[in-house]
């Protein structure tokens, strides 16, 4: 396989002046044209909610709220473009006419690859397959009668990066294959109006089978598309040897049961499509003579509508395909006069609130794309992950950022200063439609200055009384040992005596417990660590150690204070030891 690669340059590409497009969902049957004529052979709904039209040596991009821009063709061949389809990487594919035609690629921004697949047969329709690759009808298409040298038809399959297949195996050396579409059920799903008529599956693994309507193979399909209800439908008409003209829209299902859904009455379908309030838009041709042709619908309902746009007898509706305004756009040709315009289905567009950007918008925090809602088309919600290019996208300052496409992103320290925004994207996979809402931007803050610490807290202090046996002198003197920890420490040192007090008598004896204050001393800025306070019992204290044989015992009740415990309390036990004062000697 040749490939070759072309890059659009400024000069080529040319801003369609005044090409204005409805900027929003318009009432059921409601027509806006382009006023400036374009030339379309496909029309299809790109990655970024515009529409994409081919159409001979050009290809246009359509803002469905503003205007177009033509992309020229550089360097590809003097085979004109015809139909495109959206690719699941997010570049839109065409095909080129002819025997072994290539088939082109054009990203977004407008460069282009092409790919020679050196096959016998040219691309016609194009689909989306439901593995990522574009699957397309193909046949000789004039250039050699069929079954001569060339087989009439085959289908075809391109993945993102190229490679081509082709399937052949299984269809006769007279088909003629039409349209192609993706089906609910996973399998693609084709009209053949060669011979015989048919409509035919084809797995992704290649292998093809084809389907007549029972009693009625006289009628040949043309248009096909998948249906809300997992069935494909497709357009068929024809006359059965003058006998009987019948012009209809049917249904198969996934196992192949044909049944026609509506009888036309005066024209006949020659392109299908799936609208997003559900219902089965048709491009037609009068089947009666000097009536108009036909843009028609089959409502979801069942109503059948086959005139709503008023086309006249010298136009013919050639295309019809939906996009994410909520319109079916469609291509006309009268005589030598191409447009693209579209109608109203009268479903609100697809976007219908777009993200917010949230979260701490400050260097080192995580932003979140939140908030995007859709509308439901067809009874379904879009996909953000049916294909590569839906998800999350974001830009700094309008330009996009590198290698970030979750719904998060982590707020660097380069970010300040700047602007950031999100894009959510999400395709409808039944219409083949996919649309964008992007947010408002939000500024980045630098990081906040770190607080500066909280002043230490003073270290509460502790006192401790040392339990301990202390000596009496004669005098009463005495000391208590205390240790004073984390600051220095005032306070008051309290000896009390307990002693057991009975009054009355009989009955009304009684026991009780007295306490005696015996000593007390104050002590003031205790230095830390172990030190002594002096204290001198009273007169009462002496009494009680002399009358307990000079053993006494007491509690030490400490009150105190410091810079880090404004008051408390500190108890114990001491043993007061004294001595007996040797009896004086009289001299005898």
């Amino acid at each position: 396989m040749r490939i070759r690669i072309a890059l659009l340059l400024a000069p080529a590409l040319a801003a369609l002046c005044c090409l204005t497009a409805p900027a929003g969902a318009a009432p059921l049957g409601e027509i806006d044209y382009l006023p400036t004529q374009l030339s379309a052979f496909g029309i299809a709904a790109g990655p970024e909610g515009d529409v994409w039209v081919a159409g001979g040596e050009s290809i246009a991009k359509i803002a469905t709220g503003g205007s177009a821009t033509v992309l020229t063709l550089l360097n590809t061949s003097e085979l004109p473009a015809g139909r495109i389809v959206t690719g699941s990487e997010g570049d839109m594919w065409y095909s080129k006419a002819g025997i072994g035609g290539e088939i082109g690629r054009i990203t977004p921004s407008g460069e282009i690859a092409t790919f020679d697949s050196e096959a016998k047969h040219a691309a016609r329709w194009m689909t989306l397959g439901p593995e990522g690759a574009v699957w397309f009808t193909a046949g000789v298409i004039g250039l050699k009668k069929v079954g001569e040298e060339y087989e009439s038809s085959a289908i075809g399959r391109i993945t993102p990066a190229g490679q081509a297949t082709e399937f052949t195996a299984g269809l006769s050396a007279k088909s003629l294959l039409g349209q192609i579409t993706a089906g609910p059920d996973g399998d693609l799903w084709f009209v053949n109006d060669g011979n015989p008529y048919a409509i035919g599956r084809l797995t992704p693994s290649g292998e093809i089978k084809e389907f007549t309507i029972p009693k009625k193979g006289w009628l040949k399909p043309s248009g096909i598309t998948a249906g809300a209800d997992g069935n494909v439908f497709f357009g068929a008409s024809g006359e059965n040897e003058g006998e009987e003209t019948e012009s209809v829209i049917a249904e198969i299902t996934p196992a192949g049961e044909t049944k026609i859904v509506k009888r036309l009455d005066n024209s006949e379908v020659t392109q299908l499509a799936t609208g997003p309030e559900g219902g089965l838009w048709f491009a037609g041709r009068s089947t009666e003579l000097g009536q108009p042709n036909v843009i028609g619908r089959l409502g979801p309902e069942g109503k059948l509508e086959e005139d709503l746009a008023n086309l006249g007898t010298e136009t013919e509706a050639t295309l019809i395909s939906p996009a994410a305004d909520g319109s079916m756009w469609f291509a006309t040709v009268d005589k030598s006069v191409r447009r693209v315009g579209s109608i109203g289905t009268g479903a609100p567009p697809a976007s219908q609130t777009p993200p917010t950007v949230s979260g701490p918008d400050q260097v080192g925090g995580t932003l979140s794309c939140d908030g995007a809602s859709w509308s439901s088309w067809a009874g379904q919600q879009p996909s953000t992950g049916a294909y590569a290019f839906d998800g999350y996208t974001w830009t700094l300052d309008g330009q996009p950022i590198a290698g970030q496409s979750a719904q998060t992103l982590p707020v660097s320290a380069a970010d300040a200063g700047q602007q950031v925004a999100c894009t959510a994207t999400a395709t409808y996979r039944l219409l083949d439609v996919s649309v964008n809402a992007t947010s408002a931007p939000v500024s980045i803050a630098a990081a906040p200055s770190p607080s500066p610490p909280p002043p230490a807290k003073p270290t509460p202090s502790a006192l401790a009384l040392g339990h301990q046996t202390d000596r009496v002198t004669g005098h009463g003197a005495l000391h208590v040992t205390l240790d004073c920890s984390g600051a220095p420490c005032s306070g008051t040192v309290e000896l009390i005596y307990k002693t057991k007090v009975t009054t009355g008598k009989g009955k009304h004896r009684r026991t009780k417990t007295k306490s005696v204050t015996i000593a007390t001393a104050a002590f003031s800025s205790l230095a830390l660590g172990a030190d002594k306070v002096s204290l001198k019992l009273t007169r009462q204290g002496l009494g009680l150690l002399e009358h307990d044989g000079y053993r006494l015992g007491a509690s030490a009740h400490v009150s105190y204070t410091t810079s880090g415990a404004a008051k408390a309390t500190v108890a114990g036990a001491v043993t007061l030891v004294g001595t007996k004062p040797k009896p004086k000697r009289h001299a005898g």
